[in-house]
C-alpha cells in the first residue's frame, strides 16, 4: 500500500512540473485534434526558452509527422533571454500571455496564416519595437511597427519599447483595452478624429506618458482609461460632449492640468480641479483634484455636495482642507494617501447628515490630524464613526447660522464676523496690537464666524486676496 501511494504521489508531482505531451530538439509540444500541436512551455515554471528558436512547419514524434498549427497560452511567458522567433508558415494562432513578458525581444514577424491572437499575447516586452504583420494576413496588419484589424479601426497593440510620442492614424475608431498598457517610453498620445472614445484601461501604467491630446470627436474617456500614468501633467479636451468615466485618471500622481476647448456639458476644471456637473441642478461632484496640485490649502467649493471615490488620492501636499455645510457625502478612499492631510474643517452642524464611507481618509494617522467643528458640535462628531478617529476634535468659531441682511461685504456685530466675498479664502483676525487671535477657512459667497467674546470691539482683517480692513464692531 505504502509502495502504491508512493507511485502515485510521483505521477502527481511528475503531471504538476512537466506541462507537456513530448519535446523534439529543445521545443516542448501537446496534441491537438487532426494531428496537430502546439508549442507550449516545458515546465510549470516560466522562462525556460532562451536565444534564437526558429519554429518548424511540422515535426515527428514515434513515427507520425503533426502540423505545427498554434502557440499555446503562456508558451514563452517570461522567457526574458529569448532575443528571436521565427513561426512556422501554416501558424494559424497565438495564445494568451504566449510572449508576455518577454524583456529582450527587439521584434516580432507574423506569418499570413495567422488568424487569431490572444490578449496580452505581447504585453510587457520592454524592448519590443515594432510587430510586423504579412501584408497577405487576412485578420491583422500593421503600420510603423503597430498592430491593427485588417482594416485599421481598431489599434491592437502598441509595442512597448517604441519611444517617443505617437499620432494614432486617422480612421481608427477604437483601442484594445490592453493596446498601450504599460509602454514605458511612449511620452505623448494624440487622437484622431475617427477615434471616439479612450477604452478602458487602454494606457494604464504608461509610466512616461506626460501629454494626451483627444480629437474633437472624442465623446468618452473610459475607466482607468489613463489610470497610473505617474508622469502625465495635461491632458487636452476640445470637445464639449466629452464625457469622463470615473477613476479615468486614478493615481496620476503628477497630474496639474485637464483643459477644456469650450465650456464642457458634463465637467468643468476649476483652480486646477476637475468636477463633474449634476444634470439640472447647481450643485457638482469633485471628481479629481491631481495628485500633482502643489497646493497646501484647499477650500471646497459651496456648489459641491459630493465627493467622489478616490478624489483626492495620493495628494501629497495637501495639509488643510475645508469642507463646508453642503457636502453631503465623501467616497471610498476620497482622502486616501494624502500623507500631509493634517487638518480638516468641518461647517456641518449634524455630522450624521455626511455619508461617510469608513475608509474615506484611507490609510492616513488620523491619531495625527485635528478636525475643527462648528461649536457645540464636538461631542455630536466624537460619537460617529470615522470623524471619533480624529486625534483631536476643537470647536472652531465658523458655524452656519441665518444669512444676516448685509451692510457691507465686511462688518462685525454682536461678537460674530460676517463675509460676503465672491471667491473662497484665507481669513486672519489681528488684535490692534497685531496679536493673531483666529484664522478661518472662508467658502465662496456669504459666511460668518462666532468670536470668543471680550477682545471684538476694535478687529484688523486679513483675506487671502490681499484685502486689509479695520472693523468696529457695531
Amino acid at each position: 500500500m505504502k509502495k502504491l501511494l508512493l507511485v502515485l504521489l510521483s505521477v502527481v508531482c511528475g503531471m504538476q512540473a512537466w506541462a507537456y505531451h513530448f519535446e523534439v530538439e529543445g521545443i516542448y509540444y501537446n496534441f491537438l485534434p487532426d494531428n496537430d500541436v502546439e508549442v507550449t512551455s516545458g515546465t510549470m515554471w516560466d522562462g525556460m526558452y532562451e536565444g534564437e528558436i526558429s519554429i518548424p512547419d511540422s515535426v515527428t514524434y514515434l513515427g507520425v509527422k503533426y502540423k505545427v498549427a498554434k502557440i499555446g497560452e503562456k508558451a514563452f511567458l517570461r522567457c526574458s533571454a529569448l532575443t528571436n522567433i521565427e513561426f512556422p508558415s501554416g501558424l494559424s494562432s497565438i495564445g494568451e500571455s504566449a510572449f508576455s513578458e518577454c524583456h529582450s525581444l527587439t521584434k516580432i514577424d507574423i506569418p499570413s496564416t495567422v488568424q487569431n491572437i490572444g490578449p496580452y499575447a505581447f504585453d510587457v516586452c520592454n524592448n519590443l519595437k515594432a510587430i510586423n504583420i504579412n501584408k497577405e494576413n487576412e485578420s491583422y496588419s500593421s503600420e510603423d511597427g503597430v498592430m491593427f484589424n485588417k482594416d485599421k479601426t481598431m489599434l491592437i497593440c502598441f509595442p512597448a519599447g517604441k519611444s517617443g510620442d505617437y499620432i494614432i492614424p486617422e480612421g481608427v475608431t477604437h483601442t484594445y483595452y490592453t493596446a498601450f498598457k504599460f509602454c514605458g517610453f511612449l511620452t505623448g498620445i494624440t487622437f484622431p478624429s475617427s477615434m471616439e472614445k479612450v477604452s478602458y484601461g487602454s494606457f494604464e501604467s504608461c509610466s512616461s506618458l506626460k501629454t494626451a491630446t483627444l480629437s474633437s470627436n472624442t465623446n468618452k474617456i473610459e475607466t482607468i482609461a489613463f489610470a497610473n500614468c505617474t508622469s502625465l501633467t495635461t491632458v487636452i479636451i476640445p470637445s464639449s460632449e466629452t464625457r469622463i468615466d470615473g477613476f479615468a485618471f486614478l493615481d496620476c500622481s503628477s497630474l496639474k492640468s485637464i483643459q477644456f476647448g469650450e465650456e464642457n456639458h458634463f465637467h468643468s476644471f476649476r483652480d486646477g480641479v476637475l468636477f463633474d456637473k449634476i444634470e439640472n441642478s447647481s450643485n457638482e461632484i469633485l471628481s479629481v483634484y491631481p495628485a500633482g496640485k502643489t497646493d497646501k490649502e484647499y477650500v471646497i467649493p459651496y456648489t459641491v455636495n459630493e465627493i467622489l471615490t478616490y478624489a483626492f488620492l495620493g495628494n501629497r501636499f495637501l495639509s488643510s482642507v475645508t469642507l463646508h455645510e453642503n457636502i453631503r457625502r465623501i467616497g471610498y478612499y476620497a482622502f486616501s494617501a494624502c500623507y500631509s492631510l493634517r487638518e480638516v474643517t468641518v461647517s456641518c452642524r449634524t455630522p450624521r447628515d455626511i455619508d461617510i464611507e469608513f475608509n474615506s481618509f484611507g490609510i492616513l494617522p488620523l491619531s495625527e490630524c485635528t478636525l475643527y467643528v462648528p461649536p457645540g458640535t464636538k461631542s455630536l462628531y466624537e460619537a460617529e464613526d470615522v470623524w471619533k478617529d480624529f486625534g483631536t476634535i476643537i470647536e472652531s468659531p465658523l458655524s452656519s447660522v441665518e444669512k444676516p441682511e448685509a451692510v457691507s461685504d465686511m462688518y462685525l456685530f454682536d461678537n460674530t464676523l460676517y463675509l460676503n466675498t465672491s471667491e473662497a479664502e484665507i481669513i486672519s483676525v489681528y488684535s490692534t496690537e497685531g496679536e493673531l487671535l483666529y484664522r478661518f477657512h472662508k467658502p465662496v459667497g456669504e459666511a460668518t464666524f462666532s468670536l470668543a467674546s471680550g477682545k471684538n470691539k476694535l478687529l484688523i482683517i486679513k483675506t487671502s486676496s490681499g484685502k486689509t480692513r479695520k472693523l468696529l464692531s457695531l
